[in-house]
């Protein structure tokens, strides 16, 4: 579909060069070139896309790793960072995608999730049952400042994740 209206555009703006002139048949040419453009810029950031997102899947697990090691390492010197987690794992994943892309936020926000509770669970297991299938489901117990740090982190992921704005 996209070949046929290319070559009617053509035949429309040579048509337009004999008839109407020098000026309207330039006219019409720049116009033509900039509507390839575009239909190649399309097909290229359609084809891109899946890739884009496969790099954001990366980052977002690369990112996680790093905001846990930095988590568990604040936490051997005192000091509780459970954002690390979740908004490492969002700038990862925005950083090796490069797009801008819902489908990387909802996926960083996915893996931050799991981050975070991993993190938790790694350094602050309950003392009733160390298991982590006992720590997931007993979740609304934790400690009112996990929770909300957690949280910060897990929106962040999806905030950072997504990336920048489409310019518009």
């Amino acid at each position: 579909m996209e070949i046929s209206r290319t070559a009617r555009a053509n035949s429309t703006a040579v048509a337009n060069c004999k008839n109407a002139g020098t000026l309207v048949g330039l006219q019409a040419i720049v116009e033509l070139a900039f509507k390839n453009r575009q239909l190649a810029m399309e097909n290229t950031n359609r084809s891109s896309a899946g890739l884009a997102i496969v790099r954001g899947v990366v980052g977002a697990i690369l990112g996680a790793l790093a905001g846990s090691a930095i988590f568990v390492g604040l936490v051997k010197i005192g000091l509780y960072a459970l954002i690390a987690p979740g908004a490492l794992t969002g700038v990862g994943g925005a950083w090796l995608s490069r797009i801008y892309s819902p489908v990387v936020g909802a996926i960083c926000l996915v893996v931050a999730i799991a981050a975070t509770i991993l993190c938790e669970w790694s350094q602050f297991p309950f003392v009733a049952d160390g298991s982590l299938s006992y720590f997931v489901t007993h979740l609304h117990h934790l400690r009112t400042m996990a929770m909300l740090l957690g949280g910060i982190g897990i929106v962040a992921a999806f905030v950072f994740g997504k990336g920048n704005s489409p310019a518009v």
